[in-house]
């Protein structure tokens, strides 16, 4: 599950005067707001903008106090209610506009600039930012090549459109054009000063003109000029970071985004990317010290924000109990301010708490929010987390009404869906997400892995690559596996070059490995990992490639060959606690004593508590010992281990339906869905068990549905066909198909 991240962007916006009576409250807000009092103004305007009787006027200060404050995910919700009056169009449509640009939303950004230029075609600060979405899209070239050149049209000295003009040439490899726009721009520089923002504008172009020609080296110089100039602009940062991630020159990012914090302490968006690195870097608790020296600052709304991040980073840890214990520390430090959390910190606060299992108390931050869309989508969240499919997917459907354009609404909305099994819905709302914004949720990765499971490779692939903002790693990992599913050994070649001589390099074999295993068996994957002559097993960064190759050689019973390469990796590295649960799984296979097995899966868990490995084979051990209540009790201390594990839940199906336990494995083969709903197995198992007890026909035909969907087989198939055939007899027709098809 995405989280919805509360760091924030503080925005400034310009204050629109509109004429009103002094004791309307809008005019008090307006007040407020241009004496830079924008908290007292939402508190204000608060009741006005959650009545019937609501003033597009009122929509727009709101919005513009929640931009203000740094609540810009609100903010941009009113804006856009202030849009729907002709009057309000053009200045809440810029601030509207201006957010999607900050957020990434280029096409969102697009679409708004569009129903501003259709009732004032000239207007010159949409056009502008109309350019710099489709620059920063990368995909329309063309039309920010057409809007510079309209704008430099009406105003010949309109500094801005030409640096436009010159990055979108350069976008379309019109370099000599492109030189030519540099070298204009470069007696205006000499012939007046022209302001640091512009300055840093035209640096900036200087830059990607060098990176475009491919002097590396020229490009990084003035890069390098470009920081000395301004250490801590947005946009000389984001290029610099951009251009070090591309060198896979991961230090040096972070170097650019360290000095950009220490210049800019109160900056969130600073801190929370410099975090992210370190993160990433595999420097958590540097990481976490970052975010926790911001919770300390004096400023209020930085220290909230730090507050925040913070949750954001335990979040991505997978630590859900101090995530929700972050945003009650943000929640408290508000409190000691005075200030009562708003809709929007409400919301992500229930979000979170929601992660954490607190699904009580994020229902009660729901019944105090004053906005509906919020309201509905924590309680859709509630009765998503509580298998309640039905009712989740019906109050996303009526936040959607309110929000259509939220992609964490449609996400959410495509999610429930799919547990629905109502998988075409599902497909058009995961559509939907990534028109809204691509960087927001896992959408791309989900939709490509569900064509991937119907077998559609060429939609998997399209999916994937959905939007203009690079791959993350888990999406480039996904098209390897499609890459080798598909057999197609150039893509291969080129989808895995930038993981060669990188520690991400053993996860890119395993990803082929996984592909070529779907493909051709488990012999085509252990080939994979064996063939690839650069790739030291042994080493920690590459226990996911020695991962497959154990699985795969287990399968076909020659678990024992890889038995020296998992002791050496031991001997290596024997803090590494996926190596320990591996030699487990290498030596149960082989058939060794019970207790030397569960010695190797004892050492991987005084190591890892949560090794979800080593948690199994345990499991499996008590299975064998004859206690198969202790085996469920392992197999759900697997499952709680990872949130979205999947083996250890299946296994627990098994086991209860052995058990004849038909209830309790109904439990289990639902959470195995909600985790995995592209694995036919699932659908297939629950829809026999209800079949058995007689239960409503309309779910069991969706399941058996969805099982042939996700190539289920002839099983699923014969199911299908018997339930498709029973016409107005259901419960006899399909009890009689569950006894024919039972195993």
């Amino acid at each position: 599950m995405p989280n919805t991240p509360l760091r924030v962007l503080i925005l400034v916006a310009a204050l629109v005067v509109a004429a009103c009576t002094p004791s309307d409250p809008v005019v008090k807000a307006r007040e407020m707001i241009a004496a830079n009092r924008p908290l007292e103004a939402i508190a204000v305007l608060r009741d006005v903008v959650d009545t019937p009787s609501e003033k597009p006027e009122a929509h727009y200060l709101y919005g513009m106090a929640m931009v203000n404050t740094g609540q810009s995910g609100l903010g941009q919700w009113s804006l856009r209610k202030a849009m729907e009056d002709p009057e309000w169009l053009v200045p809440a449509g810029l601030e509207v506009l201006r957010g999607s640009i900050l957020s990434g939303s280029h096409d969102a950004a697009v679409v708004v600039a569009d129903r501003i230029l259709e009732v004032e075609p000239d207007h010159m600060r949409a056009l502008l930012m109309r350019a710099r979405a489709r620059i920063d899209s990368r995909r329309d070239y063309e039309g920010a090549l057409a809007d510079a050149d309209r704008a430099l049209e009406l105003d010949p000295d309109e500094t801005e459109a030409l640096i436009a003009r010159g990055v979108a040439l350069l976008g379309l490899d019109r370099v000599e054009e492109a030189e030519s726009v540099i070298d204009d721009m470069a007696q205006r520089f000499a012939e007046m000063d022209l302001g640091l923002k512009l300055e840093t504008h035209y640096c900036t172009m200087r830059a990607q003109f060098a990176v475009a020609r491919g002097d590396l080296e020229e490009g990084e110089k003035r890069l390098g000029q470009c920081l000395t100039l301004a250490p801590d602009n947005p946009q000389i940062v984001g290029e610099a970071v951009e251009f070090f991630e591309a060198q896979d020159r991961p230090e040096r990012s972070l170097e650019v985004l360290r000095v950009a914090l220490e210049e800019s302490p109160h900056f969130t968006n600073y801190r929370s990317a410099y975090a992210m690195k370190l993160q990433k870097a595999g420097r958590s608790e540097e990481a976490r010290d970052v975010l926790m020296e911001g919770t300390l600052l004096d400023a209020y709304l930085p220290a909230v924000n730090a507050w925040g991040a913070l949750s954001d980073h335990y979040v991505a840890a997978g630590d859900y109990a101090a995530a929700a214990s972050a945003v009650d520390s943000a929640v408290a430090r508000m409190g000691a301010a005075g200030v009562q959390p708003d809709a929007q910190l409400l919301f992500h606060w229930a979000d979170v708490l929601i992660m954490a299992e607190r699904l009580d108390e994020a229902r009660e931050l729901a019944r105090q929010n004053p906005f509906p869309v919020f309201r509905n989508l924590v309680e859709g969240r509630v009765f998503l987390e509580q298998g309640r499919n039905d009712e989740a997917l019906k109050k996303f459907t009526e936040a959607l009404v309110l929000w259509p354009e939220n992609a964490v609404a449609r996400y959410y909305t495509a999610i429930a869906a799919e547990r629905a099994g109502d998988i075409d819905r599902a497909i058009a709302e995961y559509r939907y997400a990534l028109r809204a914004g691509t960087t927001q949720t896992d959408a791309r990765l989900r939709l490509a892995r569900l064509h991937r499971a119907e077998g559609d490779l060429v939609l998997s692939d399209a999916a994937l690559r959905a939007g203009s903002e690079p791959l993350g790693v888990d999406q480039k990992l996904e098209g390897i596996r499609i890459a080798a599913h598909s057999g197609r050994e150039d893509q291969i070649s080129r989808r895995t070059a930038g993981f060669r001589k990188t520690p991400r390099w053993g996860r890119a074999v395993a990803a082929v490995a996984e592909g070529m295993g779907e493909r051709r068996g488990p012999e085509a994957a252990a080939r994979v990992v064996l063939g690839t002559p650069d790739l030291d097993l042994t080493q920690p960064e590459n226990a996911e490639a020695l991962r497959v190759l154990v699985v795969s050689l287990d399968e076909m019973g020659k678990a024992g060959e890889v038995l020296p390469t998992v002791d050496a990796a031991i001997d290596r590295s024997p803090d590494e606690p996926l190596f320990h649960a591996l030699r487990g799984r290498v030596i149960e296979s082989e058939g060794a004593p019970a207790g030397a097995v569960r010695a190797a899966y004892q050492s991987a868990l005084a190591l890892d508590a949560r090794q979800v490995l080593a948690i199994e084979g345990l499991a499996r051990l008590a299975l064998r010992a004859g206690s198969p209540r202790q085996a469920l009790e392992l197999y759900a201390r697997a499952a709680a281990a990872d949130d979205e594990a999947t083996a250890p839940v299946r296994a627990a199906a098994e086991l209860l339906i052995a058990l004849g336990r038909a209830e309790a494995a109904e439990v289990r083969l639902e959470q195995l869905l909600a985790r995995d709903p592209y694995d036919p197995w699932g659908p297939l198992q629950l829809a026999r068990l209800r079949i058995e007890r007689g239960a409503e026909s309309d779910r069991t035909l969706v399941l058996a549905r969805q099982a042939v969907r996700f190539r289920g087989g002839p099983e699923a198939e014969a199911l299908l066909a018997r339930l498709e055939g029973q016409g107005d007899e259901p419960q006899r027709a399909a009890a009689r198909a569950g006894e024919e098809v039972a195993p």
